[in-house]
């Protein structure tokens, strides 16, 4: 039975100490992008059901406007932030350093706050990194940062005929059973210290391998695996990606992406999964 009081599943309700921290968070993230340049944009939670990433569609929840046609509401704001920010915004701006803070949805029921960020334009993945690290601080010294390319996983399945849906399954058989050396040597990188010497690898997945190893590099953080044959649930990025975890959650991603032939970079700070590590750990 349903009471009048009850919340469907995955839905979200803070009151007292969690809202005031959630505010807090959102807050402090926008400060922090504030004092680096970044403009805020407010975006509209329905967008059109056809231009939604296909390989998450299953996620999205659909509904249909007085017309009949398929809106969705919005389960990622990456694609949605760069087509308004690139054919609508930057007509009356030419600012290409835009944030975000609102609600996700995906199906059934579910809804997720996020911080978000974009930089048009620029895949400087460290410096969107960097300003990550300088808000988890001051609430987070417990993460693990990964790193990958998708571009490696691309390159492997065309070149020796892997099956990427195997990958996306995360059905590895097939790409452990290769007897491939390069898949091989590829399967023992986890750290930075793996990636000293390349020489062994062909010449485009070397050229994707220093992208990793030049992002790391360049970030202030030294708690940093590799894991290069992870598939995003996104797809729309198309060289190096990340996650941030504590605890094995999620605690934001981003990475470099390419839409309409613009190349931009972008992250996302889960602020549920932060609330909980936060008060969990209670700091």
């Amino acid at each position: 039975m349903i009471l009048e009081h009850d919340i469907p599943n995955g839905s979200r309700l803070y009151f007292e100490d969690n809202a005031l921290l959630k505010r807090e968070l959102e807050n402090y993230a926008s400060d922090i992008l504030f004092k680096i340049g970044f403009k805020e944009i407010v975006l509209p939670n329905f967008s059109y059901y056809q231009y939604q990433c296909s390989d998450s569609r299953n996620k999205i929840i659909k509904i249909a406007d007085e017309a009949n046609t398929n809106l969705a509401l919005k389960k990622d704001s990456t694609l949605d932030a760069l087509r308004l920010i690139s054919h609508r915004v930057n007509k009356n701006t030419d600012n290409k350093k835009w944030y975000y803070a609102q609600v996700e949805f995906s199906y059934p029921s579910y809804e997720s706050y996020k911080v978000g960020a974009e930089f048009l334009g620029s895949s400087d993945l460290p410096y969107l990194i960097n300003t990550m690290l300088d808000i988890f601080s001051k609430y987070n010294d417990d993460y693990v940062l990964q790193i990958s390319n998708i571009n490696i996983i691309n390159i492997i399945c065309s070149k020796y005929d892997i099956s990427i849906e195997d990958i996306k399954n995360k059905n590895y058989n097939e790409l452990f059973n290769s007897n491939i050396k390069e898949i091989e040597l590829l399967c023992n990188i986890h750290t930075v210290d793996d990636l000293d010497d390349l020489s062994a690898y062909s010449e485009d997945v070397r050229a994707e391998l220093e992208k990793i190893k030049d992002t790391i590099k360049n970030t202030n953080y030294e708690k940093v695996v590799i894991e290069v044959f992870y598939y995003p649930e996104m797809t729309y990025y198309s060289s190096v990606f990340f996650r941030f975890f504590s605890d094995n959650i999620i605690l934001a991603n981003g990475g470099v992406y390419k839409d309409d032939n613009i190349i931009s970079s972008g992250f996302a700070i889960h602020i549920d999964n932060l609330i909980e590590q936060i008060t969990k750990k209670g700091k």
